[in-house]
């Protein structure tokens, strides 16, 4: 399986998913507005509950079931998102015309769904937010294959350890101390919990 670049960020903000105001999302994967259902009110129902009740189960995974949302920077824009969209489980990529951001959103629930997660972010190759790779474990796969997880894993391992030495160079270029420079040497065994990296 082919290896895909990504890098470790902090820059992508978590928002809590508006399903009061459905209108101001646009999904990639699906077409769906709940005002469109004589059903929804806000105000007496809540969004996952009318999912529940009124989608399809191919739907279901297809919108946003969960209240957290990743927010990339207003300085990403991301093409080919339906496609990508396709190929993501239990994640979806969707557009937030009120913020006027690109988010990624979790269409199920109920499991740790860290490896969906990263290979949303890997797929769609703008940075994976490090805790998102931090709570990466190589022995569970979520449901998408060993063998992506696996490379996912090796992906992710490579960004670790590459973050490491640019930031290991900064702390030299400041001229700081050789204690500090050994914690964060250290610090690159972070990439050993995948067991990945050194093989």
């Amino acid at each position: 399986m082919e290896l895909k670049k990504t890098f470790i960020c902090n820059d992508i903000n978590i928002i809590d998913f508006d399903s009061e105001a459905i209108e101001r999302y646009s999904f990639c994967k699906a077409d769906l507005d709940p005002r469109d259902y004589q059903d929804f009110d806000p105000e007496f129902i809540e969004f996952s509950e009318w999912c529940e009740d009124n989608l399809s189960y191919d739907e279901l995974y297809e919108i946003p079931m969960m209240n957290a949302l990743y927010y990339f920077p207003s300085f990403i824009s991301i093409e080919n998102d339906e496609e990508i969209s396709q190929s993501l489980s239990s994640c979806t990529i969707l557009y937030d015309n009120e913020l006027e951001l690109w988010a990624v959103g979790m269409t199920g629930g109920g499991m740790d769904l860290t490896p969906q997660l990263a290979d949303a972010f890997i797929k769609i190759g703008k940075g994976i937010p490090e805790k998102i790779a931090e709570n990466l474990n190589a022995s569970y796969s979520g449901g998408i294959g060993e063998e992506l997880h696996k490379t996912n894993c090796l992906s992710v391992a490579k960004a670790f350890y590459f973050k490491a030495l640019q930031d290991l160079s900064k702390i030299k270029d400041l001229g700081l101390n050789n204690i500090t420079i050994e914690r964060h040497i250290q610090g690159l065994k972070k990439v050993d919990q995948y067991d990945l990296f050194f093989k």
